[in-house]
């Protein structure tokens, strides 16, 4: 499922993932879905995306929600 905006993406969930209030995780918003707006330490990307493969495909200085969204499914 999506939620668009005016046509832009602001939300994407799936009923095959847990939601994140059911994670208890952390949630951090960005202005832009699209926009690489986002960074992380590549420990942190490896740790949470699972084998490294998925953290491979990003580039950890420097990505979108987007970006992230797609190397989790």
């Amino acid at each position: 499922m999506s939620l668009l905006v005016r046509g832009v993406p602001v939300l994407m969930s799936s009923a095959e993932v847990p939601s994140a209030v059911l994670l208890e995780i952390e949630v951090v918003s960005a202005s832009s879905f699209e926009a690489p707006l986002l960074r992380c330490e590549f420990a942190v990307l490896s740790e949470v995306l699972g084998d490294g493969r998925a953290a491979l495909a990003l580039d950890a200085d420097r990505f979108s929600a987007s970006d992230l969204w797609f190397a989790t499914m």
